[in-house]
């Protein structure tokens, strides 16, 4: 019996300890964690998982429109959604370091580095310290499949998520009665900007929406300043709406039925984009981190989350509701966006990683107080009171050892992710090399300023040349602006990958309608200058795709 006095002594005495002194995590090991993801981000740029396609080229060609014209879309290039905050991040970085691959891969991973403190930041009234801090940096350094988009940049993920983080920490202001005008305004503010830069945010403005509701009557009029924020914030979506017909509310993706996917998606979340969303399985390829590893991992997160909110169900452990809530329609939310129809990439449940972190804070905080409770069980101290500073290295050495254990996950992870399907995409009948530099030394060499090229080729070479080859895509055409300049060049050139049959048939279609032309070979590419202008559309479908 008086073990387990000593035992309720000790958690009361520790947790009262915390909240008044707030203990933390040693600066040396949130300095070996901010290091150690810095250089997880840096092994993905430096091997072929981190290989810039189109789609992240695109981020970059509209940051030099932005520097060099003044010109920026409310959408990234080709799409109703996804805003264009991540390429003003990036013009910014490109005025401070110049513009180039690499420095558009270094935008990509600050705007990681800002989730991770906006999630430290918000965590820090949804869960308390030193939950927060340790929830933030596994978040950090964990799963592989954030690590490697941390390298990606898209428009809708990195920067949309920051946001959206903090719009959740300014919420969860309001709840914890900072609910003047102002503090609601900038909450509508954040919320109005996140809706904007990513329709994924509502994996966390939903939940935290509903978690907000029992200080709704408190808030009274200030509701109006929340709305108004969330309009200011919002007005991008609202303007490109009122002037293109309202596309952007239309429902993104394939499926113009909500309800017709959702009971596939519902079942592919919970078999596959879930675990690949946590670092457990293989983005691409589907398999699980070393094998049954995976599998063990993500039976025992589940079961973690289960009685987890098992707990909060109780009406225990408040500060896990909204981690939870927001866990728990994650299902539901994921099924109903039909873009999540692409099986196997798990972006689209990448938005509710950082609540489960949080509870990952949360449960390393409780295994240093578990620590500590068996210590006097054991009888280690029995009968002396337990001293502060031993208590606390002790747990410190638990939060430790949790986030050194989800370090080596998430770099364990980063061995498998993701396919190089994911990075190497056909162009069209062959898959487009990581090493691209021939492509780049021929364009120069021959003074190419226009050209045609697929997709996949196309607005990463026009980014990699500095914008000073116009690249079209004849397949996919994300900015008609390029499109109309290179279709008014006089003699635009066409690019192919070498091992492409299309390479031949073009050069037969040249010789049969007696076009003269010159073809360059250098590695793995092929240019041909044709001597008249040809443009798409004067050429057969079966000669481009």
């Amino acid at each position: 019996m008086n073990a387990v006095v000593q035992v309720r002594q000790v958690s009361r005495r520790v947790l009262r300890r915390r909240e008044s002194a707030g203990v933390r995590l040693p600066i040396g090991v949130v300095l070996a964690a901010v290091v150690a993801g810095a250089i997880q981000r840096w092994w993905v740029a430096a091997h072929p998982i981190g290989t810039l396609t189109s789609d992240g080229a695109v981020i970059g060609l509209m940051a030099l429109r932005l520097l060099h014209h003044g010109q920026l879309t409310a959408y990234m290039w080709g799409q109703s959604y996804g805003g264009g905050l991540e390429a003003v991040l990036t013009a910014a970085v490109f005025v401070v370091a110049g513009a180039g691959t690499g420095q558009l891969l270094a935008a990509t991973a600050l705007s990681s580095a800002l989730c991770a403190l906006a999630l430290w930041r918000a965590g820090r009234r949804i869960v308390g310290e030193p939950a927060a801090q340790i929830g933030a940096l596994a978040f950090w350094v964990w799963p592989a499949s954030f690590l490697w988009r941390c390298l990606k940049p898209g428009g809708t993920y990195m920067v949309g998520l920051a946001i959206a983080l903090c719009a959740v920490g300014a919420l969860a202001r309001i709840r914890h009665g900072e609910d003047g005008w102002r503090r609601c305004g900038v909450a509508g503010l954040w919320c109005g900007l996140a809706l904007w830069s990513s329709p994924m945010s509502l994996d966390l403005l939903v939940p935290a929406a509903l978690w907000l509701i029992p200080a709704v009557r408190r808030l009274g009029r200030r509701l109006l300043a929340i709305v108004a924020g969330g309009i200011a914030g919002g007005l991008p979506v609202l303007v490109f709406g009122a002037t293109h017909d309202w596309s952007n509310l239309h429902v993104p993706g394939y499926r113009a039925d909500l309800l017709s996917g959702f009971p596939g998606r519902f079942r592919q979340f919970f078999t596959i984009e879930g675990p690949i969303s946590m670092g457990v399985r293989v983005e691409g390829s589907l398999n699980w981190v070393d094998g049954h590893l995976g599998e063990i991992l993500a039976g025992a997160g589940a079961a973690a989350v289960l009685a987890t909110a098992s707990v909060v169900m109780a009406g225990r452990a408040p500060r896990c509701r909204l981690p939870i809530l927001t866990l728990a329609l994650l299902p539901v939310l994921y099924s109903l966006n039909p873009l999540a129809d692409n099986v196997g990439q798990g972006r689209y449940a990448s938005f509710a990683v950082p609540m489960a972190a949080l509870l990952i804070g949360v449960g390393l905080e409780r295994a240093g107080v578990l620590a500590q409770r068996l210590e006097v069980i054991l009888g280690w101290q029995a009968g002396v009171s337990p001293r502060a500073h031993g208590n606390d290295l002790r747990s410190r050495l638990v939060w430790t050892a949790g986030l050194a254990f989800f370090c080596v996950l998430g770099t364990v992870g980063l061995r498998y992710e993701p396919g190089l399907a994911l990075v190497t995409f056909r162009t069209p009948d062959v898959a487009m090399p990581v090493d691209d530099s021939a492509l780049q030394a021929l364009l120069a060499t021959h003074g190419v300023k226009d050209a045609y090229a697929s997709y996949w080729m196309a607005y990463r070479v026009m980014f990699e040349t500095g914008d000073r080859t116009q690249v079209a895509p004849y397949d996919f055409d994300r900015y008609p602006p390029i499109a109309a300049a290179v279709g008014a060049s006089p003699d635009p050139a066409y690019l192919f990958i070498t091992a492409s049959r299309y390479v031949s048939s073009f050069e037969i279609w040249c010789h049969h309608h007696d076009i003269g032309y010159h073809a360059w070979h250098l590695g793995s590419f092929t240019i041909v200058q044709p001597a008249t202008k040809i443009t798409p559309g004067m050429l057969p479908h079966k000669l481009l795709y």
